[in-house]
């Protein structure tokens, strides 16, 4: 998401297949993205959960901070659940 006018963005939903994890892939893609937004926005966003003890690591070593925690839901009707 990326928001020129508010000069925000958010990152989501960066994965890395299994079979190459821990190469640097997930990192340098964040990086040349946070490089690139650099010029055009004043705080870059993301989400990830508190127990992704790898990801954490990758988006502290790249300088992103905590900034507080949420819960997330998923709603479902009643005319839907039976």
């Amino acid at each position: 998401v990326f928001s020129p006018r508010w000069r925000v963005a958010a990152l989501g939903n960066v994965t890395t297949h299994p079979d190459v994890r821990g190469r640097g892939l997930g990192a340098g893609v964040v990086a040349a993205l946070c490089a690139r937004l650099r010029t055009s926005v004043d705080h870059v966003t993301l989400n990830v959960r508190a127990d992704n003890a790898a990801a954490v690591r990758l988006y502290e070593r790249l300088g992103f901070s905590r900034v507080a925690g949420f819960t997330e839901c998923a709603l479902t009707s009643a005319a839907a659940a039976g």
